[in-house]
This record gives C-alpha cells, sequence and structure tokens, in this order.
C-alpha cells in the first residue's frame, strides 16, 4: 500500500470508535459497518473541504474496519484509516492543509454516524438523549502525527 496507494504527500493515521451503548447494533446487523468508513470518510472530507481553496477538493482517504478490541478478543468496532493532510483539487494538483481539529472531527463524526442510525431505525431518539448525558459518551477520534512522503520507514509502518 506504502508504494502503490498512498500517493506522495502528507499522510496521518485517524482511528474513528464509537461507544459501547451502539456497539450491538454493528454486532447483530453487520451490513451496518459500512456506515463506520462512510461517516468517517464524509467527516474527514466535510472538515477538510471547509479550508480548501476548492470546495469540489477531495482528501485521498483509506479506512479499514476491526471488529475487536484489544483485550480478550471482546467486540469493538472501529475504523482504523490513513488520510492525505490535504486535498487534491480537481485538476489534479494537491493542497497541503492543517489537520484537522479531531475534537471537531469526531463530533462531526457522531452527529453523521447517528443521524443514519436514527434514519434506519436503529437507534431512537433516547439513545442520543443517554448519550448525552454521559461525561463521555465514548465516540473519539485519535489522529497520528504526520508522516512525510519522503520519510519511507514510516510510510511504511503507517500501511502496515
Amino acid at each position: 500500500m506504502a508504494s502503490e496507494v498512498l500517493a506522495e504527500v502528507p499522510h496521518r493515521q485517524y482511528v474513528f470508535t464509537v461507544p459501547k451503548l451502539i456497539r450491538q447494533h454493528f454486532r447483530f446487523d453487520r451490513k451496518l459497518l459500512g456506515l463506520l468508513s462512510c461517516c468517517a470518510y464524509a467527516a474527514v472530507r466535510e472538515m477538510m473541504q471547509a479550508v480548501a481553496d476548492d470546495p469540489r477538493s477531495v482528501p485521498g482517504v483509506v479506512i479499514s474496519l476491526q471488529t475487536f478490541g484489544d483485550k480478550l478478543a471482546n467486540w469493538h468496532p472501529h475504523c482504523h484509516s490513513i488520510a492525505t493532510d490535504g486535498v487534491f483539487r480537481p485538476d489534479g494538483s494537491f493542497q497541503p492543509l492543517p489537520p484537522p481539529d479531531s475534537q471537531q472531527l469526531m463530533l462531526i463524526f457522531r452527529h453523521k454516524l447517528l443521524q443514519e442510525l436514527l434514519r434506519l431505525e436503529k437507534i431512537y431518539p433516547a439513545t442520543i438523549e443517554i448519550l448525552d448525558r454521559f461525561r463521555h459518551t465514548g465516540f473519539s477520534v485519535s489522529q497520528g502525527p504526520p508522516v512525510l512522503p519522503e520519510d519511507t520507514a514510516a510510510r511504511e509502518k503507517l500501511a502496515i
């Protein structure tokens, strides 16, 4: 992936997680797992397009779904993604951008995912009210350090 998929531009990793309260929906309806990656990509795209010179520009993103955690292989659906640190303009040129604020990115991801789950009637407004009462809702987006195109070792590690 490092040599054939990733463009010669800066990248970084993002990990998108969801709260325990809604994880069971993904366990018992595996078709919903695609929503995680769609909402993660939509959140990254929205944030980057908001600051890009041309709002038609798009980031390059590769997303991998995982459904296990680190302890006893517990059910923990989440997305690992590699995203460009910028966007590709319609003419193919690359516009570097500062990384999105991870808290804001999480809020957009959360909103998009919960709206889709509501639309599909997998959750109800009461579920969102419960999540809003928690000090930490269980949604998170962690952001890795930048990986420059000339750092071959870091690109290989990122792409593993």
